[in-house]
């Protein structure tokens, strides 16, 4: 008599976990999804920031004219950063 009642307690304790577990299961994909937009906004924050930055620069030396002397006239210094920056990629790429 006393196995039964025990393992009828057994399963309604189990019941009680497994709600529980169920519902600790579901908060912990609502966080997950929290984590995910935050961490799309960053990235994409992130992206639009370098975007700006970039056309800022390009602006800057297209308006400048010390700057688009430079540029238009040491064109081979355009090249060398170029081939530069393929390098150092190439090379974090390996590493």
């Amino acid at each position: 008599m006393d196995d039964v009642n025990y393992l009828v307690t057994n399963n309604n304790e189990d019941k009680i976990n497994t709600s529980y577990h169920l519902l600790s299961i579901e908060s912990t994909e609502k966080q997950h999804v929290k984590v995910c937009q935050v961490f799309l906004r960053k990235v994409y924050t992130l992206l639009i920031l370098q975007l700006f930055a970039f056309n800022f620069m390009g602006f800057f030396c297209l308006f400048t004219p010390k700057i688009r002397f430079f540029i238009y006239n040491f064109e081979y210094m355009l090249s060398i950063t170029l081939i530069f920056n393929v390098a150092v990629l190439i090379f974090l790429h390996m590493k």
